[in-house]
């Protein structure tokens, strides 16, 4: 398994690969003559032999300014074959102080840099190109900074790639200074890597043969035959059966018979099936495909289900033969908490929810839920707590009260204590472990609306966030809530009871003048003891015991039991510091919450900390695919478990994981949504030809919507995931009728004749719009209306930042603000990554692949029209291909 640093550079083990210092544009060698490499000449060195790749701290090779001039170096990079890169890192020594006194006005260059009438230029890059070469020549994939007199800061330089190379040109260019370099890294992986994902600990291939699928194979169990080894072969067999339509039998052996293909056991310190050794502890599995054989082994029913996932992910089917390659597979997590936050469901989106954890929570190996119930389950003892929750949240709907904080939860309505047992049973089957949260203290808007007795001060916009502490109600309504929680889903490990964000306090007669750590620390210390005897630990959020944030208890650190779990989230306001060091040196333990991998920094680093044990996904929206994957939570979550589980978490390998991703999240859709795509499905499929409808060129040369710029895209038909695509010379660009300066139309009309079952588009967005928010609605900039030849016609909408992005963000990209850290990604679902490319300036390009499924596949089709809405943002719909797909 080829992934990481391909380099070496002391942070991996390097590929066979070599580097070369050249002319710039040129085969004539530059050698390094301030400080020489391993050798007085220009390469190519080894990777395992440079001294820019041998990982020394204290290596430093240079050039002198009057050597590279304003030209600079070419590094010229050698991968030995085809590889991903992901990006290139340059690291360069301090700055060195400059003289107090230049010596002489010579012209000539120095060890520091030019001199020049009494002044020394400080040396550094100012600018970095990197280029892969290519049949055609080499072309700019990515580049950094600016040619001219400023340099870069110091720290590594990172320049972003995202593109498949055999030989990369990095420009160095220092603008007459000394050029001075410490190390280089390359990051990427090997073609088609990683396989699985989250990446495994070790994955190796073996010589030889793979395992090919049949019908007559047996999935041959361990004696004995536990519950969880029986479930993780109903798991595999039931996904094989759903996804290649093979239906394996199942039988307990204690021995793998001849003839069998599949063997699935579980190791406790002794010898597991043929050729496993004992894995060594929790969620740990072995996995070994070889000669016509599978053997999994694993120490609990986590390591099974997750060693049933690696199988399943390995398997390929090529016409009508489904296989896997030879290989073994040891694996093991980085993290023993990997988590995620949801809302309790509504009663509609509980089948919803289970298709979540099946096929997208299981697989990415995420083993803990907190659900937040709020007022949305039917306590016995408390039943006016969801009588008034129903009322107030139909009330908002009518617009006859003001929202309900959270009442996303369950969307305003209520499940029974049996739905809720029932979902949490049907995680806890997968071995997701599910921590309730019962809000206390803060956010208790569903407390405080039912009884306004308990309320620390009057309502403000239509509620009071927070209940007093002082108050002798407000604790017994809580303990009412803890034990019909712990009687209905116990045995518990832990419960999470919330207590973030108190911004009320020390307001009413019973409060007024107590210090906040003292009244936040009483009713922590009451709920703690509670739940304590009763052999359950608790969890809350953490902002209230730090001391910056200007609402905390400036002493509440020290004022409660140091065994309650610390959920540290606000991070994100402080990203340039290790917020979890003051909660650490306090003595309690710390998961990261609300961990979003699209914000959080230095996760390498801070996830190893001792008493760190742990990171948690927060979706606060309803639990739904629309509400989950415009905010980019899915993908999130993805992402995310890959951080949480493998050793190869780098920041550097974000576009190599999200190529990964790419090619999984379909069937994860198809998942989520119980049906498989209409286009997997389909018998023909046909790409329109949209060049007699194009309104705008492939380049804005106005620069009208940032200057967007499509000239690399395909000029030839080429298929993806099996269906055919076919763009044209110019593109389709509609806009609104309040367009300044308009000059395209506001819709396009292209015929689409006879029964279809699906269409895709293939569309990107010119110009920037608005993103989404967690809580407000999705931008429409167009919109896609299907004609049928009876008149009749169906509508899809088209959402910037849900179903399209701009022209130049790469799909997965982060959203970079703060603001933006709930929604940290856009347009990743449910659209997929159809092309990406790069301009002739280095610059990404995104084609989104979006697909309408036809609700009446037997009626005539007429023609497609291409409508732009009005919007508050100069945004436009570009539609660049069409394929239509058909059933027999």
């Amino acid at each position: 398994m080829v992934i990481g640093c391909l380099s070496g550079s002391g942070r991996g083990t390097a590929i066979d690969g070599s580097y070369a210092f050249l002319v710039p544009g040129q085969t004539t060698p530059l050698a390094p003559d301030l400080e020489p490499d391993r050798a007085p000449d220009a390469g190519p060195f080894g990777f395992g032999e440079g001294r820019l790749t041998d990982g020394s701290a204290d290596t430093q090779v240079g050039w002198r300014s009057g050597t590279v001039g304003e030209v600079g170096v070419d590094l010229v990079i050698h991968l030995s074959g085809p590889h991903f890169v992901d990006r290139v890192l340059l690291h360069q020594p301090a700055p060195r102080e400059a003289p107090a006194k230049a010596k002489s006005a010579s012209r000539r260059g120095g060890a520091d840099g030019i001199e020049a009438i009494g002044h020394v230029e400080p040396a550094g890059l100012s600018r970095v190109e990197v280029y892969a070469a290519g049949p055609g020549g080499p072309s700019l994939v990515g580049h950094a900074g600016q040619r001219g007199p400023a340099p870069f800061p110091t720290g590594p330089i990172v320049v972003s790639i995202g593109v498949e190379a055999e030989e990369l040109v990095v420009r160095l260019i220092s603008y007459q200074r000394d050029l001075r370099l410490t190390g280089f890294e390359v990051w990427g992986a090997g073609p088609g890597e990683p396989r699985v994902f989250p990446v495994p600990r070790t994955m190796e291939p073996l010589p030889g043969p793979g395992l090919v699928l049949s019908a007559d194979m047996v999935v041959s169990l361990a004696t004995p035959a536990t519950e969880e080894i029986s479930f993780a072969a109903d798991l595999l067999t039931s996904k094989l059966d759903e996804r290649y339509g093979l239906r394996l039998t199942v039988a307990e052996k204690g021995h793998v018979p001849a003839g069998c293909a599949i063997a699935i056991g579980r190791s406790k310190g002794r010898p597991g099936p043929p050729y496993l050794p004992p894995p060594s502890w929790s969620e740990t599995y072995c996995l070994r495909i070889d000669d016509g054989y599978a053997a999994l082994a694993a120490t609990d029913r986590r390591g099974l289900i997750y060693g049933v996932e690696t199988f399943l992910q390995l398997l390929e089917e090529r016409e009508t033969q489904v296989s896997a390659p030879a290989c073994r597979v040891e694996d093991v997590p980085r993290l023993p908490f990997r988590g995620v936050h949801l809302f309790l469901p509504a009663r509609d989106q509980l089948e919803y929810t289970r298709r979540l954890i099946r096929y997208l929570l299981v697989p990415m190996r995420l083993n803990t839920i907190f659900l937040e119930l709020a007022g949305a389950m039917r306590f016995d003892r408390r039943p006016e707590i969801a009588e008034t929750w129903e009322r107030q949240n139909r009330l908002a709907r009518e617009g006859k009260a003001p929202p309900v904080p959270h009442g996303e939860v369950s969307g305003g309505g209520c499940l029974t204590k049996a739905e809720v047992k029932e979902l949490v049973e049907y995680a806890r089957s997968y071995g997701i472990e599910v921590i309730p949260e019962i809000q206390s203290l803060s956010h208790v808007e569903y407390l405080t609306m039912t009884y306004p007795e308990i309320a620390e001060a009057p309502a403000k916009n239509g509620y009071s966030d927070s209940y007093c502490p002082l108050h002798p109600e407000s604790r017994r309504i809580v303990f009412d809530m803890i034990d019909e929680v712990l009687e209905l889903l116990g045995p518990l490990s832990y419960l999470h009871l919330g207590h973030d964000e108190v911004y009320t306090m020390a307001e009413c007669p019973r409060c007024k003048d107590r210090p906040r750590d003292e009244l936040y620390a009483h009713d922590v210390n009451e709920l703690h003891a509670y739940l304590k005897a009763r052999g359950v630990g608790m969890m809350v959020w953490a902002d209230m015991l730090q001391p910056w944030q200007s609402y905390a208890g400036k002493n509440a650190a020290a004022m409660i039991p140091k065994d309650i779990v610390m959920l540290e989230f606000v991070w994100y306001f402080r990203p340039w510091a290790d917020t979890e060091d003051h909660l650490l040196r306090n003595d309690f333990e710390v998961i990261f919450g609300n961990c979003y991998s699209s914000h959080f920094t230095r996760y390498e680093r801070r996830t190893t900390k001792p008493g760190v044990f742990g990171t948690q996904v927060s979706v606060w929206s309803g639990t739904n695919e629309e509400d989950m994957g415009r905010l980019g939570k899915l993908y999130d979550l993805a992402y995310s478990a890959n951080l949480a589980w493998a050793l190869h978490c780098q920041e550097e390998l974000r576009w190599t994981y999200d190529r990964c991703l790419a090619e999984m999240l379909p069937g994860i859709r198809a998942g989520l949504r119980g049906k498989p795509r209409p286009a997997a499905t389909t018998t023909s499929a046909r790409a329109v030809d949209l060049a007699p409808y194009g309104t705008a060129p492939r380049r804005d040369e106005r620069g009208t919507y940032g200057g967007y710029d499509l000239t690399a895209l395909p000029t030839e038909p080429f298929v993806w995931h099996g269906l055919p695509w076919r763009f044209g010379p110019g593109v389709i660009l509609v806009e609104g009728a309040e367009t300044r300066g308009r000059r395209c139309p506001t819709e396009e009309t292209v015929p689409i004749e006879g029964q279809v079952q699906s269409i895709l588009f293939a569309h990107t967005a010119a110009g920037f719009g608005r993103i989404p928010q967690p809580f407000g609605p999705r931008q429409v900039i167009g919109r896609y209306e299907m004609l049928y030849a009876d008149g009749g016609s169906e509508i899809a909408e088209v959402a910037f930042g849900h179903h399209l992005a701009e022209w130049n963000r790469r799909h997965g990209a982060p959203l970079g603000p703060t603001f933006h850290r709930h929604a940290g990604y856009v347009a990743t679902w449910p659209v997929d990554p159809l092309w990406q490319g790069k301009t002739a300036m280095g610059e990404d390009i995104t084609i989104y692949a979006m697909e309408w499924t036809n609700p009446h596949p037997d009626r005539e089709m007429l023609a497609v029209n291409i409508v732009a809405k009005n919007t508050d943002a100069e945004v436009a719909l570009i539609l660049v291909g069409m394929t239509v797909t058909r059933s027999a």
